[in-house]
């Protein structure tokens, strides 16, 4: 049971490639802290601050299914409420969001 108790995710590369082709720095979570063994403590000291100060561009804003999941986790809150979020990520899941309402519009009609 201990050899599962921590998965490394798998959704992490549209990230990597996102910020290399943006020539930004990222925070990967699992890396900062859970990753590397750094105490609950001094990973919540500083997180508020990175929200706070940087964009945020999270898997959740790549698609409204993963929006719906992230919606269940408590941290996701954070992320939505204390820094910029990026105006691309943003539009897509906008535009996502749309083409959903107008297919639900026209199926009504």
């Amino acid at each position: 049971a201990c050899e599962t108790q921590f998965n490394i995710p798998t959704n992490f590369g549209w990230f990597l490639e996102f910020i290399k082709e943006r020539q930004m720095f990222g925070w990967i979570d699992f890396v900062a802290n859970v990753g590397v063994n750094v105490p609950v403590p001094e990973v919540l000291a500083y997180m508020g601050s990175l929200y706070a100060h940087n964009i945020v561009v999270g898997d959740w804003m790549q698609s409204l299914d993963r929006l719906a999941v992230a919606e269940t986790r408590g941290w996701i809150h954070q992320e939505q409420a204390f820094g910029e979020l990026d105006s691309e990520a943003v539009q897509l899941l906008f535009d996502e969001l749309r083409a959903l309402g107008l297919r639900v519009r026209n199926e009504k009609g």
